[in-house]
């Protein structure tokens, strides 16, 4: 493990021993995507699970959200589509309601778990919507949502095509907020 990685446990061990739970569910969390920096998908998934276990157990909310949208975006990434559906679609209920926090990284998510399943049309739709909330919002992706993103965009200009992929991108782009969760939601 690298320092960031030894510095994190630090932090555990000692909000393990001041009994702060916050900072103990943050701190799984985060060794989650070290892992996963690391290329140690199944350590990274296993973390998160934790992370998510533990954030439920203490009703930490923010803690919660993160881990279940990390752990989603693992799932997906591994190409474990029906777990990684699940945790998504609960990362976006949390997301609703923080606000739609991080609401273009979950619908990447939601989109590589549609256009998976054959769904391409919408996928790229939902594409379109997240590219431009992101754009409008001047909001940058960690790496686990510019890797779901580009997998994304692989498989639907394979699946679809370049023209009917950038036709749908841009119809996509067009759709409100609302549009865009009703869609995600029917995953």
């Amino acid at each position: 493990m690298n320092v960031a990685g030894a510095l994190i446990n630090e932090a555990l061990a000692l909000s393990m021993a001041l009994g702060d739970i916050r900072v103990r569910d943050h701190c799984e969390a985060q060794l989650a995507m070290i892992a996963f920096a690391a290329g140690q998908m199944p350590e990274a998934i296993d973390r998160a699970r934790r992370a998510v276990e533990a954030s439920r157990r203490h009703g930490t909310l923010i803690a919660e959200f993160q881990a279940v949208h990390w752990l989603a975006g693992f799932l997906v990434l591994d190409d474990q589509i029906e777990p990684g559906r699940v945790a998504a679609l609960r990362a976006l209920e949390l997301s609703r309601t923080l606000g739609n926090m991080d609401l273009p990284g979950l619908i990447y998510q939601i989109a590589l778990v549609l256009a998976a399943k054959g769904k391409t049309d919408i996928a790229a739709r939902l594409l379109g919507f997240a590219d431009g909330h992101a754009d409008q919002h001047q909001l940058s992706g960690l790496s686990t949502v510019r890797a779901i993103r580009n997998r994304l965009v692989e498989r639907l200009y394979s699946a679809l095509g370049p023209e009917a992929c950038e036709i749908a991108i841009a119809a996509g782009a067009a759709w409100s907020e609302q549009e865009a969760i009703a869609a995600a939601e029917t995953a």
